[in-house]
């Protein structure tokens, strides 16, 4: 059972607590997000339907449309709550660790995890997606880059060479760019774990940072 669908079951059973017609709101859009993600990874922007959808949220579609909007906004809502749980998995991961290398060791598996917990939506989401959407996955692209700008600052700062502002935000871009590039050629080796992959990419980008 993979994160979605362990998320899935949790809430129905939270649902299946609550008196008919009486779901909260936020529950409900949470539900409805957590279930489009998962359509959207199996049957891609296009197969997705929001009547598909609708069966799986054991709701009418008149109630989808009215909790999150069209089928473009829902994919953008989707999109927003991928980038927003990836930051908070990779804050959380490294909040607590103070060495600048593991850091970002901790970081990178983060990263790793949640694509691995998350595979098929997030290629969709990421690679898959109509090109409207370009902008909104620019925008995740970014946060993460700041976040990773951040985590580089920090291995630069313990470094004895000092590095100036504009090689840390280059350097955060190029190795955003190098965790998708390693993510997408991993779909096809997906018997290497996430942990050896964070090894890994810290070996290859530690010399040049």
């Amino acid at each position: 059972m993979n994160a979605n669908q362990v998320l899935v079951k949790n809430i129905n059973d939270e649902i299946s607590k609550i008196p008919h017609g009486r779901v909260p709101r936020e529950l409900r859009i949470k539900h409805i997000l957590i279930l489009a993600e998962e359509l959207f990874g199996e049957k891609g922007y296009l197969g997705a339907s929001m009547d598909e959808l609708a069966k799986r949220a054991g709701i009418s579609k008149p109630v989808i449309y009215e909790l999150v909007g069209s089928k473009d906004q829902l994919f953008k809502a989707c999109l927003e709550k991928s980038g927003n749980d990836l930051a908070q998995q990779i804050s959380k991961a490294v909040a607590n660790e103070t060495d600048p290398i593991r850091k970002l060791r901790y970081g990178g598996l983060a990263f790793f995890k949640f694509v691995e917990e998350h595979r098929q939506a997030w290629s969709v989401l990421i690679y898959g997606n109509p090109s409207s959407f370009a902008k909104d996955v620019d925008e995740i692209r970014q946060k993460q880059a700041n976040l990773v700008a951040n985590l580089i600052a920090q291995v630069i700062d313990a470094l004895p060479t000092p590095k100036d502002t504009i090689f840390v935000e280059a350097a955060a871009h190029a190795i955003n760019g190098a965790f998708e590039a390693l993510a997408l050629w991993w779909f096809d080796h997906t018997d290497i774990s996430a942990e050896t992959l964070a090894d890994w990419f810290v070996s290859i980008w530690l010399p040049f940072i």
